[in-house]
């Protein structure tokens, strides 16, 4: 009896991938020891992958923090306008300014929430014949 390769849960797309992997290898007649070696590397791959991708999600909302900042900083002109401005323009470019604070921080909040942190831990090495073969 052969064992069954596990699926992989995932809200990311690299889990159908190798789940469309795992289906193809199980139809090949893969001896047991072999079959577990590479249900494991493809766990560790899965897992390499969902911290490259939690790495991707930390630093598009970093970048989405830096935008903000930087809104924030052309937003401080608002204290150099009188309450009777000659030039009503400002204040539209000033409600603009607003709106993409508000669409920033939506991206930011996106990117954060992709996050998994049930499997924010970096993955066990394989081990094969006492030999570490990959993770961390």
């Amino acid at each position: 009896m052969r064992p069954e390769l596990h699926e992989i849960p995932s809200s990311y797309g690299q889990a159908r991938a190798i789940n469309r992997i795992r289906a193809v290898i199980s139809g090949l007649d893969l001896d047991c020891p072999c079959r577990e070696r590479l249900d494991a590397a493809l766990r560790a791959f899965a897992a390499l992958e969902e911290v490259r991708e939690t790495r991707q999600a930390v630093l598009d909302a970093r970048h989405q923090r830096e935008v903000i900042a930087a809104l924030l900083g052309l937003l401080s002109e608002i204290d150099e306008i009188g309450f009777y401005e000659p030039d009503t323009t400002v204040f539209e470019e000033i409600a603009m300014l607003f709106e993409d604070i508000g669409r920033a921080g939506q991206s930011g909040a996106a990117a954060i929430r992709k996050i998994d942190t049930a499997h924010c831990t970096p993955p066990a090495p394989i081990v094969h014949n006492g030999q570490a073969m990959g993770g961390k």
